[in-house]
């Protein structure tokens, strides 16, 4: 009788594993089924093309680096991210309908997050879907206006102030040299400190929502009084944006630049109501500011140090932006200004050529909210299929920029010339980055500061080249730090 039990079970066993088994591998001709190119190689169960990326042997880019150059010449292949079939989209033209000309069949960037779990980062801009997005990309887009920008940068240059004067500071204490690891904290140690980065999830959102509820109903009553054109913060505009509401004619007379062409062409805009915006709602935005907009930034004044510290070319060229800096600085009366920071045109070079190579998020994704037929065939996109666009990939692709692993910001003078769909550190259409503005001031300004007082060198000791990036971070990152040797300008 036992091993007549023993028996049953260890059949049992393998039943119930040959089922899984065929469970697990039953969608794995989704794409042949459909017609699609697919990925060379025959997916995993259970992991699919995503084996490496998974199990923490490859970096979420150097995944998408791989899939893209299997895929070949194919304008599109069909892959599988875990069990979810995705398609992997590599042609401009295609890509350019995704984001721009077929934008209502992909609205949504895809990735789920339970509301009720995490609120604030279910309610932050990032994460919205359809017309709560589009509600809130409305009334977030005037806070990203020229004048606005041009209102904060006092407050950024304050920051770089205390920046150069602590690492003035530290070169002095050292024989005329300091050696820095750029980080994070490096841009703004004192508020990085006050917020204590190691709190978990939970102890940050809670601090975030009474942070932002405190400084809503100070800057609420400050405006009351009239007493409250001194903030001029991010949180500021947006709790005046929601007293006022958004004036469609007042950002079109304040915006000298092209980047608000979703508020100034959007007949709805001034019909969307603050009325039901909550603290979380603020808060949830606030913690996406600070989150997703440090960390990026961050990533790229690191980068772009670490190109032009390099020995030979790198060097070269951080002397040539400090003449630039020089120059411009004079001009405006040996102060950085907002059109001096835009008169900076290879300054602007070089960030671009460094978002190229090192562009913070390696890979864009969109999901499809309705069936989508490519056009020029009969290939049907279901909806609800994931979109991923590996820019990283593209940006360093021979057929779009000639020698990619070469740091030339000369490149971008011939910008009109390329496929504009090739490169795209910050996407593109309605779902653009909000804060690329606002990102690429905060650098350019930290940049120019840093540049205006201090030689770098990069510590080829500590830091490898050509960067090793760190497999298990979702943003571009070294594995190994980047560390620079600092000291003042002779």
């Amino acid at each position: 009788m036992m091993w007549s039990g023993c028996g049953v079970e260890v059949t049992l066993a393998i039943v119930a594993l040959v089922a899984l088994f065929i469970y697990l591998t039953s969608n794995l001709d989704y794409w042949k089924k459909r017609g699609f190119p697919q990925i060379p190689g025959k997916p995993l169960p259970l992991f699919g093309n995503t084996f490496q990326m998974l199990t923490g042997r490859k970096s979420f880019s150097d995944m998408f680096e791989k899939l893209y150059k299997d895929a070949g010449d194919l304008p599109f292949a069909g892959m599988f991210h875990g069990t979810q079939p995705c398609l992997l989209v590599k042609d401009p033209e295609l890509i350019k309908r995704i984001l721009i000309k077929d934008f209502h069949a992909f609205m949504n960037r895809g990735f789920e997050i339970d509301e009720d779990l995490d609120p604030l980062n279910a309610k932050a801009l990032s994460s919205l879907k359809g017309q709560r997005w589009k509600n809130m990309r409305a009334r977030l887009s005037p806070t990203f206006t020229s004048g606005r920008m041009k209102a904060m940068l006092p407050m950024m240059q304050a920051c770089s102030d205390e920046l150069l004067k602590c690492l003035e500071e530290d070169i002095r204490k050292n024989s005329g040299e300091a050696l820095v690891e750029m980080k994070l904290f490096m841009i703004y140690p004192k508020l990085i400190k006050k917020l204590n980065l190691r709190l978990s999830v939970d102890e940050a959102s809670v601090f975030f929502r009474n942070f932002v509820e405190e400084a809503v109903k100070r800057r609420e009553e400050a405006i009351d009084k009239g007493e409250g054109n001194g903030f001029g913060d991010f949180l500021h505009h947006l709790v005046l944006l929601k007293k006022t509401g958004i004036k469609v004619n007042e950002i079109k007379e304040e915006d000298d630049e092209d980047k608000n062409e979703f508020i100034k062409g959007d007949k709805e805009v001034s019909e969307v109501s603050w009325a039901n915006i909550s603290v979380d709602d603020l808060a949830a935005q606030a913690m996406l500011f600070f989150g997703a907009g440090f960390e990026t930034t961050a990533a790229l004044l690191s980068s772009t140090l670490y190109e032009l510290s390099k020995p030979g070319n790198g060097k070269e060229i951080q002397g040539r932006v400090r003449e630039e800096v020089d120059r411009v600085m004079k001009e405006d009366g040996g102060k950085i200004t907002y059109e001096g920071l835009k008169r900076m045109q290879l300054l602007d070079r070089v960030l671009n050529e460094t978002l190229r190579i090192h562009p913070p998020a390696g890979a864009l994704s969109r999901i499809a909210v309705e069936n989508y037929t490519i056009p020029g065939t009969d290939l049907k996109i279901e909806k609800n299929t994931m979109i991923f666009i590996s820019t990283y990939s593209m940006q360093h692709d021979e057929k779009f920029f000639s020698e990619p692993s070469k740091f030339d910001p000369d490149r971008f003078l011939h910008r009109n010339e390329w496929n504009h769909f090739s490169f795209l550190p910050f996407g593109d259409g309605p779902r653009l980055c909000i804060g690329e503005r606002f990102a690429m001031l905060q650098v350019r300004q930290s940049l120019a500061s840093l540049l205006s007082k201090f030689e770098f060198d990069l510590c080829v000791e500590k830091t490898p080249v050509p960067l090793k990036y760190a497999k298990v971070s979702f943003i571009l990152a070294s594995e190994t730090g980047i560390w620079v040797k600092a000291k003042l300008r002779s």
